[in-house]
C-alpha cells in the first residue's frame, strides 16, 4: 500500500512539473523564440563537437611523432 501512494505522489509530482514545462514550452513557441533557441543549442553542440574532433587530431599526430621517434 506505501508503494502504491509513494507511486500516486510521484506521478503526480511529475505531471505537475511537465504542466507548467508545457507553458513555458508554448509561451516561447508563441513568441517565435524557440526557434531562435534551438538554433543556439546547435551552434554551440556543433562548436563543441568541432572542438573535440580537432583535439582528437591534434592528440593523434602527437602520438604519431612519439611513437616514430622511438
Amino acid at each position: 500500500m506505501k508503494k502504491l501512494i509513494l507511486l500516486i505522489s510521484l506521478f503526480y509530482g511529475m505531471n505537475s512539473v511537465m504542466a507548467s514545462e508545457n507553458k513555458v514550452f508554448d509561451l516561447l513557441l508563441s513568441q517565435n523564440k524557440l526557434i531562435a533557441v534551438n538554433v543556439i543549442l546547435i551552434l554551440i553542440l556543433s562548436g563543441v563537437i568541432l572542438y573535440l574532433f580537432t583535439q582528437d587530431r591534434k592528440i593523434k599526430n602527437l602520438e604519431n611523432q612519439i611513437n616514430d621517434k622511438s
